[in-house]
């Protein structure tokens, strides 16, 4: 078992000594212990299976490398806020800036000097939102054309209103 070297090469050596009174010259040699990177153990959760424009939420990275990993999501779909944490357990949160599209995020761990470097992807649909829309008409009596009172109904975002009946 290789414990307490990193990765990398490390230069070795051996002495042999002969028991007393024998016929052998004590002796050494020295050569080179290549020690390999191995695959760290990644996790990467969080992203919904669909988000609406305008929502966030978090992702969580977790490994039992030495590096904290970079986040990025599809430019124009989603955003990557910092990504915070530890190593061991990073988060970031990501916020939709589409309707549309789908969002890929990315979570990388660049190689260390005892881990390779590796990724992880999940995906969220982008959704459209619904706006909010405000609306109580006014009362009217019967015989009476609908007016400004009754047709001022409100919509969280800019829009244009249909009304039935019809004017």
């Amino acid at each position: 078992s290789v414990s307490g070297l990193a990765g990398g090469s490390h230069p070795l050596s051996a002495s042999y000594t002969p028991p007393a009174q024998s016929n052998f010259l004590a002796s050494s040699t020295t050569g080179s212990l290549l020690v390999t990177t191995i695959a760290p153990t990644v996790t990467f959760t969080g992203a919904p299976g669909n988000a609406a424009y305008q929502s966030t939420f978090p992702v969580m990275a977790n490994t039992n490398a030495s590096v904290l990993p970079t986040i990025t999501g599809t430019a124009g779909v989603c955003s990557v806020g910092t990504v915070g944490g530890s190593a061991a357990s990073a988060t970031a949160m990501v916020s939709m800036v589409s309707g549309t599209g789908t969002c890929t995020l990315t979570a990388t761990w660049i190689a260390d000097t005892n881990y390779q470097g590796t990724f992880l992807q999940q995906t969220t649909n982008a959704t459209k939102l619904t706006p909010v829309i405000t609306w109580v008409p006014a009362s009217i009596q019967l015989g009476y054309p609908l007016g400004a009172a009754q047709l001022d109904a409100a919509a969280s975002v800019p829009g244009i209103f249909g009304y039935t009946p019809a004017l």
